[in-house]
C-alpha cells in the first residue's frame, strides 16, 4: 500500500492551497506518516486508523527539518512514495556557519557527515569555511547569488562538484537560496559542471538534460509541466522530484513550490492537468536509489 509522508505546520492562510486530510501514526517525533484510502463513492481521501477503519484527522503538528535519529531522516523505511512540503519545515543553523541555515528533507548517516538532501539559505554576506566534498555535491541556485572560486552563480545555475572538490562558498548582501544534495555522486570520473539552465533550450519532451554520463546510472534534468503531463512509472532506480517553481497535483498529493518527492521503482506518478497558462518547473533525478538504502557511517564534509 502506498505510504505518503506529508509534513505540515500551523494552518496556512486562506490563499494557500488546502492541505491533504490525513490520519497518522507518529514515527520519529513530530513526523506524520499517513496511510490514505480513496473513498469509492466520492473519490475523497479518507484516513485509516491502525485497525484499517476511518478515523478523524489529528491536529497538524509543527515539524522540524532535522527530525530523525542518529542514523538518518526519511531513509528507512522507505515506503513507496514520500512527499515533503519544505514550507512547513523550520530553518536550522548549519554547523560552523551561523549565517547559513538549512531544511533537510533526507539524511542517510550522521547529522553532519551523512548523505543529505536539503534546502540551504545563506543570510546576507554569509560565508562557509573551506571544505571538501567526499562523494560529490549538487547545487541548484533558486534565489540570489552563490559565489565560490569558479565565479558568481545566479538563479537557474546548476552545479555538479565531483568527488575531491573543495571550495569556500559565500554570497553577497542579498543572500541566496539553494537546493543541495551531498555525498550522492561518488566517482572521481564525474565531470565538474556549471550550467546556466536559463540559456538552455527545452527539448521536444519538455526537458533540459543536465548530466547523464554513461558510466554512472543517475541522470539529472529539468522538466516543464504544462497542460496535461503524461503519467509515468518511476524507473528501476527510483525517481526524485524537486519543484523549482510553480506547483501541480498528482496521485500523491499537492506538489507545491520547493516541495520534494521521492518514488521507488515502479511507483506511478500521475500528474493532474494544470490550468491554462500555468506551468511547473521540476528538477528531476532518476536512479538515485543507491543513495537511499545502506546506512552511511563514514565521516565527510558538509555543504
Amino acid at each position: 500500500m502506498l505510504r505518503l509522508l506529508l509534513l505540515a505546520s500551523a494552518p496556512c492562510a486562506a490563499s494557500s492551497p488546502p492541505p491533504l486530510r490525513a490520519a497518522a501514526r507518529r514515527l520519529p517525533p513530530r513526523l506524520l506518516q499517513h496511510r490514505i484510502a480513496m473513498s469509492a463513492d466520492a473519490g475523497a481521501t479518507r484516513p485509516l486508523g491502525t485497525n484499517g477503519t476511518p478515523e478523524a484527522s489529528p491536529k497538524r503538528a509543527k515539524v522540524s527539518a532535522d527530525d530523525g535519529d542518529e542514523h538518518g531522516l526519511n531513509f528507512e523505511p522507505l515506503g513507496d512514495a514520500l512527499l515533503v512540503d519544505t514550507e512547513a519545515l523550520e530553518w536550522r543553523s548549519s554547523g560552523p556557519a551561523a549565517k547559513v541555515e538549512r531544511k533537510r528533507v533526507f539524511r542517510n548517516g550522521p547529522p553532519e557527515s551523512g548523505r543529505v538532501t536539503s534546502m540551504v539559505r545563506y543570510r546576507p554576506n554569509a560565508a562557509f569555511p573551506r571544505h571538501p566534498h567526499p562523494q560529490g555535491e549538487e547545487i541548484f541556485v533558486l534565489e540570489g547569488l552563490f559565489k565560490d572560486e569558479r565565479g558568481d552563480h545566479g538563479p537557474g545555475t546548476w552545479l555538479l562538484n565531483p568527488e575531491g572538490f573543495e571550495h569556500e562558498p559565500s554570497t553577497d548582501e542579498g543572500g541566496n537560496l539553494i537546493f543541495v544534495r551531498l555525498r550522492q555522486y561518488p566517482g572521481f570520473e564525474r565531470r565538474q559542471l556549471a550550467l546556466d539552465t536559463n540559456a538552455m533550450a527545452w527539448d521536444p519532451n519538455g526537458r533540459k538534460v543536465l548530466a547523464a554520463q554513461p558510466e554512472f546510472v543517475d541522470t539529472q534534468y529539468l522538466e516543464r509541466f504544462r497542460g496535461a503531463p503524461p503519467a509515468r512509472l518511476a524507473p528501476a532506480g527510483g525517481l526524485e522530484l524537486f519543484v523549482v517553481s510553480g506547483s501541480f497535483e498528482s496521485n500523491h498529493g499537492v506538489h507545491g513550490t520547493h516541495s520534494w518527492c521521492r518514488l521507488r521503482a515502479g511507483v506511478p506518478l500521475e500528474p493532474r492537468a494544470l490550468p491554462d497558462g500555468e506551468e511547473a518547473i521540476l528538477l528531476v533525478k532518476e536512479n538515485g536509489e543507491p543513495s537511499w538504502l545502506p546506512p552511511l557511517e563514514a565521516a565527510g564534509g558538509d555543504h
